[in-house]
């Protein structure tokens, strides 16, 4: 059985790793592969055909804000 200081130097590594990755990214008119990865990974996990694109949103107010936007490019209000 392990022990609660385990758990946390577990925790500890692996936000360690997870650092030396990526820290932060905008994505202001860029990407970053672990982004490209992740995204790739999302559309994969929908059906064949139904999901070629992810946007990545830096917080809940800027989604929802996106959203109908987004919607609104993709064609999707009006269709019945």
């Amino acid at each position: 059985m392990e022990d609660g200081l385990s758990d946390v130097r577990r925790l500890n590594a692996a936000i360690a790793a997870q650092l030396r990755k990526i820290a932060h990214s905008s994505f202001l008119g860029a990407t970053h592969p672990l982004a490209i990865e992740l995204a790739g990974e999302l559309v994969a996990l929908w059906p064949a055909g139904t999901l070629s694109r992810v946007f990545y949103s830096d917080d809940g107010s800027t989604a929802i804000e996106s959203a109908p936007a987004a919607k609104i490019s993709a064609g999707v209000f009006g269709r019945k």
